[in-house]
């Protein structure tokens, strides 16, 4: 629905990641139509930050250090 107007707000500003929320309205809507509607929002916003060059990067970590390796079997205890 045009009234009211979808909405996005900021929910949370963290040292790598921005959370939003987004709130849209469906006439006379039953469950199937809101999980296709979601779907369709969730693509079209994806398509719209490609356009706009935002991207979304995967969380990724790098492990550094002098690790050390014993040869032979691993030993567990019962």
């Amino acid at each position: 629905m045009d009234d009211p107007e979808p909405s996005v707000r900021l929910t949370e500003l963290g040292a790598s990641s921005v959370g939003l929320q987004s709130r849209f309205w469906i006439a006379d809507p039953s469950r199937a139509d809101v999980v296709e509607i979601r779907g369709e929002y969730v693509t079209a916003v994806k398509e719209r930050f490609d356009a706009e060059g935002i991207d979304i990067p995967y969380p990724h970590r790098t492990m550094t250090g002098g690790l050390e390796f014993a040869e032979g079997p691993v030993a567990t205890e019962p």
